[in-house]
């Protein structure tokens, strides 16, 4: 269980964009880093509303279309400080094949081929929850 005596807990969400054999992948600024699109959930957001925010904000995409919602994770702050996400992830699909990173803390957005995901992510809370939902990927449309 998680320690808020320990740990400052943040609400996030994100998701896994898939187009055909392929999903987007952010590298982050600070550290430099593979991961799926996901931040903060707004105080007037719900986290299907802030995944899609995120998504475009990271990726540029916008015209996404939710296959799954694949439940939560928690993962500690990438750069070491005593902050634990939680993450609600949720399954989308786009015909979009343009990606562009709007925030200025994402250094790279890129599309990846689904059998490369595993080794690129970074963190490895991320391939954890990846390769627990990895076969829910085939049953979406492609």
């Amino acid at each position: 269980m998680l320690d808020e005596k320990t740990f400052r807990i943040i609400k996030c969400a994100g998701g896994i964009v898939k187009n055909k054999d392929r999903i987007i992948l952010i590298q982050i600024k600070q550290t430099g880093g593979w991961a799926f699109p996901k931040g903060k959930i707004g105080a007037s957001e719900t986290p299907l509303e802030a995944a899609k925010r995120e998504i475009y904000e990271e990726t540029g995409v916008k015209k996404i279309s939710l296959s799954k919602n694949l439940g939560k994770y928690s993962r500690p702050v990438a750069d070491g400080k005593p902050v634990m996400l939680v993450i609600d992830m949720f399954l989308f699909e786009t015909v979009e094949e343009k990606v562009e990173k709007i925030k200025n803390d994402v250094k790279d957005a890129k599309w990846i081929p689904i059998s490369e995901i595993q080794k690129i992510l970074s963190l490895k809370e991320d391939r954890e929850f990846y390769i627990s939902i990895k076969n829910i990927l085939k049953g979406s449309s492609e």
